[in-house]
């Protein structure tokens, strides 16, 4: 029984580890990016008459959240960093 219990331990000590591990290597998803990033795929994805509309709305978007995080430089290169990950 001490066996069994010093093995689950174990696992379950490896299992947390591997969990932080992952959650500090792969860092969260920038809600700006995201945004913008799922305007992109809805261009790529669309009819030939919305294109045009729909890549008005995207560079919409980017100019907006520039304007928002332009002061905020750390905010700034998350942003790019996410966008370039998305492209």
């Amino acid at each position: 029984m001490k066996n069994k219990t010093i093995i689950l331990m174990s696992i379950i000590i490896v299992l947390l580890i591997t969990g932080g591990i992952i959650l500090y290597l792969y860092p969260k998803a920038n809600e700006n990016a995201t945004k913008l990033c799922d305007c992109y795929t809805e261009m790529h994805r669309a009819s030939s008459g919305r294109i045009d509309f729909l890549q008005d709305s995207c560079n919409n978007i980017y100019v907006e959240i520039l304007k928002q995080i332009e002061d905020n430089p750390d905010e700034l290169e998350e942003f790019m960093a996410a966008k370039k990950r998305c492209q």
